[in-house]
């Protein structure tokens, strides 16, 4: 049963000829049927993108399914729909296609990626003016995206800017427009710190080197702390500056420190490098060869 006022959609498998589909008089009955389409639900693995101008706006939707569901790139007839194009010339349309532009989607459901997945995106502009592309919902996790707009060379972090404004003629454009879904990973320890020491009653600084860390993923940010090696605090004479990378303070007893990096990026993956600081006495003598030592009688 379709409840009365919602709209359902028939796709023959079949592009023969003098086909036609018909809902016979007998089939219209009365019936309390609910709607079928819940609302409140978010699916995972889905996003939205919607073109506007104005008082219009088209929308369209990029899936994930895992890949024993056995998605393909082009239509697959139990998961993708098909564009519909509207016939209000002025009305902005938006949609994925196909590498070759010979399959257009409203809904484009794609293997789970693993990686990164580059998605086409068209457009139709019925006048010349300025538009925008928003991203109204995403349901993945640890996804990095972006919108990359090949006619301006520029690429947007939709996660952080969830709308891009451009100038477009009249025109259906499918080479302008790019989807890029980037699979997050873990930031990466590039160097050791190496073990350090410091007198009490002085200056320590150590600035980390530049390279220490790195994140290959796009536009990620990482962040770092600096605690003992269990996760507590530093004492409160030590100072980590994170913006700059600067490690100061001045100790006022001798101890030792096991002092632990570390780098988390937006996603909350992290890595860490430990280093030990010693604390020294500052009347000690260290390392000093004994042929360097001679001792003599006083006063002959």
């Amino acid at each position: 049963y379709i409840p009365a006022g919602q709209s359902f959609m028939v796709k023959a498998l079949s592009t023969g000829n003098g086909q036609s589909f018909s809902i016979p008089k007998t089939a219209r009955v009365h019936n309390t049927h609910s709607f079928y389409k819940s609302s409140g639900k978010n699916i995972e693995n889905q996003l939205r993108l919607l073109i506007k101008k104005g008082i219009y706006s088209d929308e369209t939707l990029v899936r994930t399914f895992p890949a024993e569901y056995g998605m393909t790139d082009g239509h697959d007839a139990n998961y993708d729909a098909y564009k519909m194009f509207s016939y209000n010339k002025l009305s902005p349309q938006i949609y994925t296609h196909t590498d070759d532009n010979s399959q257009f989607f409203a809904v484009n459901t794609l293997s789970e990626i693993t990686s990164e997945k580059v998605i086409p995106i068209g457009i139709y502009t019925g006048e010349t003016g300025t538009y925008s592309i928003d991203m109204t919902g995403n349901y993945f996790s640890e996804m990095h995206i972006w919108l990359e707009d090949r006619a301006e060379s520029i690429n947007t972090n939709l996660l952080s800017q969830s709308s891009y404004t451009f100038s477009q003629s009249a025109e259906t454009n499918d080479n302008r427009f790019f989807l890029h879904l980037q699979k997050n990973t873990k930031p990466v320890l590039n160097a050791e710190i190496p073990d350090q020491s410091v007198p009490v009653n002085q200056l320590y600084e150590y600035s980390l080197p530049e390279n220490l860390f790195s994140d290959n993923d796009f536009q990620d940010k990482l962040t770092l702390i600096a605690t003992t090696e269990n996760g507590n605090a530093l004492p409160a004479w030590l100072i980590f500056n994170s913006e700059t990378g600067m490690i100061s303070g001045t100790p006022s007893e001798t101890q030792i420190l096991n002092i632990k990096i570390t780098a988390t990026d937006i996603f909350n993956e992290s890595v860490s490098e430990v280093y030990k600081l010693t604390v020294k006495s500052s009347s000690s003598i260290n390392n000093i060869s004994e042929e360097l030592i001679q001792v003599y009688p006083n006063p002959a």
